[in-house]
């Protein structure tokens, strides 16, 4: 391993490290409050009422945290959605939340997921899936399904 890959290596770990660090220290910080509010549907409607007409954008910031981080569970968010703001309008507001913390995540995924995943895999190995990267492949293959359909 010459200099450069090794100081990509060490980059790489840096980010890694960095990266589930925070994912821990978010978790550890603020998951006891998002559960003790989310777990009495009294509580939480009380609280995001409390925001007035921005509670909405707390509601969604509630569904997008529970996306991101993956260890606040959702089902308490979803149905305290419900009884706070009625079926049609939590479940919009769910889904907008969903929308953005998906978009988000996805983001971050292709930020720093090759990073982290070359840490753990090497280049020739990670080369010889490249093809998976052209879209046209995967056009290719929806092409030839849909032929077999007919």
């Amino acid at each position: 391993m010459d200099i450069k890959e090794r100081n990509i290596f060490v980059r790489n770990i840096v980010l890694a490290i960095l990266f589930i660090g925070i994912i821990v220290f978010i978790s550890l910080k603020y998951t006891p409050f998002i559960m003790s509010t989310i777990s009495n549907t009294e509580k939480f409607r009380d609280y995001i009422l409390s925001y007035g007409i921005t509670g909405t954008f707390v509601f969604m910031g509630f569904q997008i945290s529970h996306i991101v981080i993956p260890v606040i569970p959702g089902e308490f968010v979803q149905i305290a959605g419900g009884y706070v703001y009625g079926v049609v309008l939590g479940s919009a507001l769910l889904l907008i939340g969903t929308i953005i913390g998906t978009t988000a995540v996805f983001y971050l995924s292709r930020m720093i997921g090759y990073p982290i995943v070359n840490i753990f895999v090497s280049k020739e190995r990670l080369e010889k899936f490249s093809f998976l990267s052209n879209s046209s492949v995967f056009a290719r293959i929806k092409i030839d399904h849909q032929k077999r359909k007919c």
